[in-house]
């Protein structure tokens, strides 16, 4: 009995020495585990409460492209845009001329191009026919009219033959009578001058402008016949339809602010040889 105490004691006397040794290398261990599991409560760390209000949170949760749209409002500067087009027609050999001489080698900068048209205005060798006006904001979508609505047949039901026939005395057919061809759908086109425009100024200041347009002009030349039927004795009668007359770009460009620029050329109604050349200015307003 005596033996096992004394064997007992110096196991325990063991043990005291060795965790009195290496009791920093325990701490150590411990103290690592539980900056692991709780990083904030060992180093004095707590989550920062959310601050944001409510209005804000709501704001994020139901818009989340709003960051997208703020970086893309950030690429354009906010202003008015003051844009004009001009349809101006001129002698084709003159135009041609004209773009060989200013447009040809790539040039943005297309004044001297318009300087040169302006002359021929005043020394009565070239026509304005139309100029559109409007000031919209940057990034804005518009559109600028002056329009009539011309409202038309576009279907029709087909003429019928007549149920019956009458004769005269001598049993020669005395009158026919059918029923011609019935409008059965309309639409409704507009005829005048239209514009469209989405345009954006760029951002950094340097007057640059990006323009999405469509200058549009139609012209109405009045109804033509499309169908003739002579289901009628001795009359005739005709189906009729518009007829129009279209001069239209849908185009996307960039120039600079306060300069013209040809955005294309067109034929005019009925002239071979001439064309109608169509020019764009865009001003940033103050």
């Amino acid at each position: 009995m005596k033996t096992l105490r004394v064997h007992w004691f110096r196991a325990c006397s063991a043990k005291r020495e060795w965790v009195a040794e290496k009791w920093p290398v325990i701490f150590a261990g411990v103290w690592l585990a539980m900056a692991a599991i709780c990083p904030g409560s060992v180093f004095g760390q707590t989550e920062k409460p959310d601050t944001k209000p409510k209005e804000e949170k709501k704001a994020a949760a139901k818009d989340p492209f709003a960051a997208p749209k703020q970086a893309e409002a950030q690429k354009r500067e906010d202003r008015d845009i003051v844009i004009m087009v001009e349809f101006l027609e001129l002698d084709l050999k003159k135009a041609r001329m004209l773009i060989r001489e200013h447009v040809s080698n790539g040039n943005q900068d297309q004044n001297t191009l318009y300087e040169e048209v302006e002359k021929l205005i005043a020394a009565g060798q070239a026509t304005p026919l139309e100029t559109m006006w409007m000031r919209t904001r940057s990034g804005q979508r518009a559109r600028v009219d002056s329009v009539e609505e011309i409202i038309y047949a576009k279907e029709f039901d087909p003429p019928r033959l007549p149920n019956k026939v009458e004769l005269d005395s001598v049993g020669e057919i005395e009158r026919l009578q059918g029923r011609p061809a019935l409008p059965a759908a309309f639409e409704t086109r507009e005829a005048g001058s239209i514009l469209e425009v989405d345009p954006v100024a760029a951002g950094d200041g340097s007057g640059w402008i990006d323009l999405n347009l469509s200058p549009e002009l139609v012209h109405f030349r009045g109804m033509r016949p499309a169908i003739a039927d002579g289901y009628r004795s001795g009359e005739e009668e005709t189906t009729v339809l518009p007829d129009f007359h279209t001069m239209k770009l849908w185009t996307q460009t960039t120039l600079r602010s306060g300069n013209y620029h040809l955005l294309g050329l067109l034929k005019p109604d009925g002239k071979r040889e001439h064309r109608v050349m169509v020019f764009v200015r865009a001003d940033l307003a103050d």
